[in-house]
């Protein structure tokens, strides 16, 4: 069991100038087996929280409780099934609760009667493991409900609303092969690689795809290490394709235009050396990475572009 604290105030230009964020929160977690084969994990968390809005408005307090509940089966010592059961919340932000903010043409004014986000998602899978290969594959589900969406008032302002949710459906997989453990070498040669792949990603109000939702995110890539103190992993990894608000070219007052952008593909590159090691008092250890090998040109949000091809060097000392 145990507890945990967010706090924080935030000053802005906009309306709410100044706001603060309160979420205490309590959890207790279990774990039994039975029969020596069969695991069943279990948990409660409670979460109060309260958005105060200073000068421009008043307070805004709620709390939920989520649990959690999974089981486990091995069928041998090489093969595990299991199943998962959990919840979640988001919280609505000060500016959503109590905002007056003029963005572009727009002015969005908060809804004090907002209720918190909160989902279910149920998943089942299995794990296998043999000498060197590991594989694991998971299916889920996940059910969004009180999703919050901009909507236009009579006054030509807009506002936050509660609407009817969302269904995110998917699978998802890891692979990995230790190369040097199945020839018996003394150093780690292991490909690896990961998918997640979304069946379905709908808003339930208008059967449409979510908007900023990729289909797929995969990664891939090889680790070396020499069980010495030297490793490097060299790593792809995949962005699919989205649909995004063109709010670049948005012309006032048509709507703006949802596009789609196509995926990419980032290669990252990082080694690291023990070089000083002080037995009992700790060691350092020499770290270099390459971020985006190919200098490709990407971003996550349109109008955003990540950095190009760049550099890192530093030290760690480890006691």
């Amino acid at each position: 069991g145990g507890f945990d604290w967010v706090n924080y105030d935030i000053d802005s230009s906009s309306t709410p100038k100044e706001s603060e964020y309160d979420n205490p929160a309590y959890f207790i977690l279990a774990k039994t087996k039975l029969f020596d084969r069969f695991i069943i994990t279990g948990g409660l968390r409670y979460d109060d929280y309260e958005v105060d809005m200073k000068e421009d408005g008043g307070k805004e307090d709620d709390d939920n409780l989520s649990s959690n509940f999974g089981v486990a089966y091995l069928v041998t010592k090489h093969l595990k099934l299991r199943a998962n059961y959990g919840e979640a919340f988001k919280m609505p932000t000060a500016d959503q609760l109590a905002g007056d903010v003029m963005m572009g043409f727009d002015n969005y004014l908060g809804n004090p009667d907002l209720d918190p986000e909160e989902s279910k998602t149920y998943e089942g899978g299995l794990d296998f493991s043999l000498a060197s290969f590991n594989l694991s594959l998971t299916y889920f589900y996940t059910d969004f409900d009180d999703k919050i969406q901009v909507y236009a008032l009579p006054t030509l302002d807009k506002s936050y609303k509660n609407i009817g949710g969302a269904t995110i459906e998917g699978f998802e997989s890891e692979i990995s092969f230790d190369i040097g453990t199945f020839f018996d070498w003394d150093f780690e040669v292991r490909p690896y690689g990961s998918i997640v792949y979304l069946t379905e990603y709908e808003d339930d109000e208008t059967d449409k795809d979510l908007l900023y939702t990729e289909d797929i995110n995969a990664s891939w890539g090889i680790i070396f290490s020499d069980m010495k103190g030297l490793s490097a992993n060299l790593n792809f990894a995949y962005t699919g394709e989205k649909d995004i608000e063109d709010w670049e070219n948005q012309v006032w007052p048509d709507p703006v235009e949802v596009i789609k952008r196509g995926g990419f593909t980032v290669a990252n590159f990082t080694i690291s050396k023990k070089i000083l090691n002080f037995d009992r008092y700790g060691g350092i250890t020499l770290r270099g990475k390459i971020l985006n090998i190919f200098d490709k040109d990407y971003e996550y949000i349109k109008g955003y572009p990540m950095p190009g091809r760049n550099f890192f060097i530093g030290m760690r000392y480890d006691y």
